[in-house]
């Protein structure tokens, strides 16, 4: 197996099952044919967990589920991966888990870019839900099949509906049997939406290795500053941090990583200089949509008291960092190798509290 690092999305729409029965539509019998081979699968993703995990593992829970997949293995090598995403669920982890291929590819291009196609639609947080998005769809409106692909993680819908470029079109299938066809646009990672009078306003759609720049290129010379992360599911954690590092004075602590089954923790500060904004009065505007690279950006700050947070409510709660292991037939198996604190708290099920709480606006 081909094994390597990449910070993955943590997005609000992450929330929901492990990988189910029915998400499990990737040809498997063609892949995975003879018990040796499927009890290999098994026997590979147990592995990676055991030697990556940041845990806490509940290890006689761990070794009955391995036990019970080996054996399954053997008598139904067709289903192997079905038996690895259960054997994945007794991590008690819901960002562990196993991506189809036709994901997979999207996954792993998407945090160098600071383009990317969309279709403007905003995924809600329980199931591929549309909470907001143009005409053809309306607020309420469920996600069920994205070019012809059956979904039922919002992630994965969401990755779907970007795999394509701009000004191409994608078929988006609704609870209800109705289908839509939406053009894909080209949208920015950070835009300037307002600037006026020394003040700018900015929407941080995501984090890539690229924000850094472009974040300190859209603030120029403005006398304050604010960043619009709502609705931000993440993105590379490098990205973030590097991001904070523009706003903070040097040996200022950003956060605190977790990392692999033994729990060793680093700080990750500030290094050698102050930031080209040390000083500058900063407003971040938060919502339940802003999660993890985007959490850990704006916690760092507030916990530096570097930034005022203002939002309807809690942001989402996850800063989990995955190790990303080829798996047979291009899919792909993520594994919660480390994790995320910000003032020595971990984000993940508990968010960030604004500082400064207002009402959503009325539709």
């Amino acid at each position: 197996m081909l094994l390597f690092l990449i910070v993955v999305m943590g997005c609000a729409a992450l929330r929901g099952n492990v990988l189910r029965r029915d998400m499990v539509a990737w040809g498997v019998a063609v892949l995975v044919e003879d018990p040796a081979s499927a009890r290999e699968v098994v026997e590979d993703v147990a592995l990676a967990v055991e030697r990556e995990f940041v845990g806490p593992l509940d290890l006689e829970k761990w070794r009955i589920a391995k036990r019970r997949a080996r054996e399954e293995a053997l008598e139904a090598p067709e289903a192997s991966l079905e038996i690895a995403s259960r054997l994945l669920e007794a991590t008690g982890d819901r960002y562990t888990r196993l991506v189809a291929p036709e994901v997979a590819s999207q996954l792993l291009l998407k945090y160098a870019r600071g383009e990317e196609a969309s279709t403007g639609v905003v995924l809600g947080e329980e199931s591929p839900r549309v909470v907001a998005g143009p005409s053809p769809l309306s607020v309420g409106d469920r996600i069920v099949e994205v070019d012809g692909t059956p979904v039922t993680r919002s992630d994965d819908a969401a990755q779907l509906l970007r795999a394509g470029a701009p000004g191409t079109r994608v078929a988006v299938g609704l609870a209800g049997g109705r289908t839509v066809s939406i053009e894909r646009t080209a949208v920015r990672e950070v835009e300037v939406t307002e600037q006026r009078s020394g003040s700018v306003a900015v929407r941080v759609r995501d984090f890539s290795l690229l924000t850094p720049e472009l974040l300190e290129a859209a603030i120029g010379g403005a006398e304050r500053a604010s960043l619009d992360l709502r609705a931000n599911g993440g993105g590379a954690f490098e990205g973030g941090l590097e991001a904070a590092a523009l706003f903070v004075r040097r040996g200022t602590p950003l956060a605190t990583v977790v990392e692999g089954p033994n729990g060793v923790r680093r700080t990750l500060r500030v290094a050698d200089r102050d930031g080209p904004f040390a000083r500058l009065p900063l407003f971040l505007l938060v919502d339940a949509g802003t999660a993890s690279a985007a959490e850990v950006f704006a916690g760092a700050l507030q916990s530096a008291g570097r930034a005022t947070l203002v939002g309807t409510s809690r942001t989402y709660g996850k800063a989990r960092v995955q190790r990303v292991v080829d798996i047979p037939g291009g899919g792909l198996l993520l594994v919660s190798r480390a994790r995320y604190e910000v003032g020595g708290i971990d984000l993940t099920g508990r968010g960030l509290t604004p500082d400064l709480e207002i009402s959503a606006p009325s539709r």
